[in-house]
């Protein structure tokens, strides 16, 4: 019997041999893959490194011990992610966690590398499906809150933290998270109870008194705040408090919502010094010194922010200080890049990259981010911001949009969301009680640019310019010239309100009106350089009504020629040049009053061919082939076909002239000896790299713009008026208030 039993206790150790020995053998494999992966992530050979990963993920053993995952399996994506291969990580993760798709816990891990990944939708597809398996665990409940959370599905976290709360009436955490959350929905009642439980868990504490201190200061209650920061200085030390990024940033958020500006900065002021890259404290920074009116301080913290991060409500505060100076035309730039505004009346966005939302305001659309980020409930500023902010973004809409947008001629046009041209126009000049004759102004502007609700125009020009004396009287009122005195800001502005009266006058065929409302305006401006864009639509009302030397010599007065910040077709040159051929008979002596013509520009009018010579030509750009296509059509000469040799042009027999399809030329372009060559506005519009963002030095007395947005963020574009050649640049624009790099 004895033998027997030795007998079988031996066949039954031969028989566990191999499978006792097999996890370790294979465990062996698969770190000595991941030891080698690692080293070719050292090397920065990721290939290598993912193609030897994918071996050890294939090598792992059926079943794997909590030690072997927690310090193997799981590394292998970590290892990947540090060495700065985020997407990489997230993948290799992907096809990883599907191996564990049956156990609960090795989810829950998963779902802590996408969250520290900041992928919100991996870590809630592995939670989800955690919680299936184990739905009674209140560590996964409140895991997966995090994911809504980072996801900013608010309702559904706040839902799973109320459940892990209730699995786990002990968890501190999910006590603490679900009351941050609830603070962030304004529900302040409710996230004390929360925070004194949290307390009861564990007394000393200092996370549930920071809780407590910031709710009783959202609700005003600032002594209450008070005793509650001191009692953390008593269990910690005083740097607990003031050095705590996020406790200092949302303080500032309340301190400032209550209109206590001081407290406000000091709070500001510790969170950017803690650390100058946490974009919310700059973004509250900037908040304030946009409510002290310091709007250089304002740029920088956002220009700052902006090189560490990129979400809505960052873009939404450079747009809204933009509007602050001004600057609409900048202010829509940003906005393009936080939201955009569609012709039923809504506004969207992608928040935080993670997911699309609608609204019908602009608060609350962009809410989640702040609500989820630093619970906060109530934006900072005023809400008369929101409502000019939404309503320029209807007025630009309706400008620009071409089913929905503005009409010619007084013809009446309308948003989705309803309204007319007409109605929104005035919607954003009333928007706000202060600043109205400078939106009166831009309005009128923009209106005549877009040859639209003329006779609304006029009338816009004109309260503004009865408002001149009042616009300009405080110093610093003209925000773009902040360094001029009264005569002079009274000036710029009498000649931008003359200016922009006197070209929708001229539009609407009331020349006798426009020439002289346009003649005041060159008069109001005299020599700040701003004013040769009236000099230019003065020019253009004078040769239309046959002063032909008189036209060409303010064009001459107001020409400027392309440059590095304002490249392009010098159009304005061509115009010149038409009108002083047909003055003078010929070019003879145009050099020396405006400068030589850069060879090839298309707005030049062309000069006669060169002969062929046995050099080979020079590359052409798209641009130029098309208008050589253009100038052989009007000639009657057959177009050559791509497997044509290019052959010379014959010497032209008029002077072409290349404008925009649609643009009509000044009546100097109707010379008989010269033809229009309609463009369209894709064969214009070549690629040309953004400028680079750095500011230049203005004329005397003005300040410094911001860097225009590079044109692969934005999605507002600018179409070249008909009837109207493009002005002379305006050297102010475009440029960071600030003007630092």
């Amino acid at each position: 019997m004895k033998l027997r039993l030795r007998q079988l206790s031996v066949f039954s150790f031969l028989l566990l041999c191999p499978v006792l020995g097999q996890t370790p053998a294979s465990e062996e494999v698969v770190r000595d893959l991941a030891q080698q992966a690692e080293a070719q992530l050292a090397a920065n050979n990721i290939e290598s490194a993912l193609t030897l990963f994918r071996r050890a993920a294939a090598a792992l053993p059926e079943r794997v011990g909590d030690g072997f995952f927690g310090e193997t399996v799981a590394r292998m994506p970590f290892a990947i992610s540090v060495r700065g291969y985020r997407a990489e990580a997230i993948t290799f993760a992907r096809e990883l966690d599907a191996r564990f798709a049956a156990e609960p816990a090795r989810l829950s891990a998963f779902g802590e590398l996408y969250l520290s990944l900041e992928s919100p939708d991996d870590a809630q597809r592995v939670l989800v499906a955690a919680v299936k398996l184990a739905p009674e665990d209140a560590a996964l409940c409140r895991s997966l809150g995090g994911a809504y959370r980072m996801g900013l599905r608010l309702d559904e976290a706040v839902a799973q933290y109320r459940r892990a709360v209730k699995l786990a009436p002990r968890d501190k955490r999910a006590y603490g998270e679900l009351a941050d959350l609830l603070r962030g929905r304004g529900e302040y009642e409710e996230a004390i109870k929360l925070y004194r439980t949290q307390l009861l868990i564990e007394p000393l504490q200092t996370a549930p008194r920071k809780g407590l201190a910031l709710s009783h200061l959202a609700e005003g209650r600032a002594e209450l705040a008070r005793k509650e920061l001191d009692e953390v200085r008593r269990v910690r030390s005083a740097e607990e408090v003031t050095r705590d990024l996020y406790l200092q940033t949302q303080m500032a958020f309340y301190h400032l919502a209550q209109g206590q500006l001081a407290q406000a900065r000091e709070a500001a002021d510790r969170a950017v010094t803690v650390e100058p890259r946490y974009s919310w404290g700059r973004i509250i920074a900037a908040e304030v010194d946009l409510a002290e009116g310091r709007y250089f301080e304002a740029e920088r913290h956002l220009l700052a922010a902006a090189r560490y991060s990129n979400f809505p409500t960052l873009y939404f505060t450079l747009g809204k200080l933009y509007l602050a100076v001004d600057d609409f035309d900048g202010a829509l730039d940003h906005f393009a890049r936080a939201f955009s505004y569609a012709r039923d009346g809504r506004f969207s966005t992608r928040l935080g990259g993670v997911i699309d939302a609608r609204a019908a305001g602009l608060d609350e659309l962009l809410a989640r981010e702040r609500q989820a980020a630093i619970f906060v409930a109530n934006p900072p500023g005023t809400e008369e911001q929101f409502k000019l902010a939404e309503a320029l973004a209807r007025f630009d809409f309706l400008i620009r949009n071409p089913s929905a947008g503005a009409a010619p001629r007084g013809r009446p046009a309308r948003v989705g969301g309803g309204g007319t041209l007409e109605s929104v126009a005035r919607e954003f000049v009333e928007a706000s009680g202060g600043r109205r004759p400078f939106r009166a102004l831009y309005a009128a502007r923009r209106l005549t640019q877009a040859d639209a609700e003329l006779p609304l125009a006029v009338k816009l020009a004109e309260v503004a310019l009865g408002l001149a004396e009042v616009a300009t009287e405080a110093d610093g009122s003209l925000r773009d010239y902040p360094n001029f005195d009264r005569d002079g800001r009274l000036r710029v502005f009498r000649g931008r309100a003359l200016d922009a009266r006197g070209w929708a006058l001229f539009k609407q065929g009331s020349n006798p009106e426009a020439v002289a409302a346009l003649s005041e305006a060159v008069e109001a401006y005299g020599t700040i350089p701003e004013g040769k864009r009236a000099t230019w639509h003065l020019a253009t009302a004078r040769e239309t009504a046959g002063e032909t030397q008189a036209a060409l010599d303010l064009y001459l007065a107001a020409y400027e020629p392309p440059t590095a910040a304002n490249p392009g077709s010098d159009l304005n040159r061509a115009v010149i040049e038409a009108i002083y051929r047909k003055v003078n008979g010929s070019l003879q002596g145009l050099d020396e009053r405006i400068g030589r013509a850069p060879g090839g520009d298309l707005g030049v009018a062309a000069a006669p061919a060169r002969p062929a010579t046995d050099a080979p030509a020079e590359p052409e750009s798209a641009v130029k082939a098309a208008v050589k296509e253009a100038v052989r059509e009007q000639e009657g000469q057959p177009t050559a076909r791509a497997d044509e040799e290019p052959r010379a042009s014959a010497p032209a027999r008029f002077t072409p002239v290349y404008l925009p399809d649609g643009q009509v030329p000044p009546p100097a372009l109707l010379a008989p000896d010269a033809a229009v060559i309609p463009l369209s506005p894709e064969l214009l519009a070549e690629p040309q790299e953004a400028p680079p963002a750095v500011a230049t030095e203005e004329a005397a007395g003005s300040r410094p713009r911001r860097a225009a947005p590079a044109a692969a963020t934005t999605t507002r574009s600018r179409k070249v008026t008909a009837a109207e050649p493009e002005p002379p640049p305006a050297t102010t624009r475009k440029r960071r208030l600030s003007g630092e790099p």
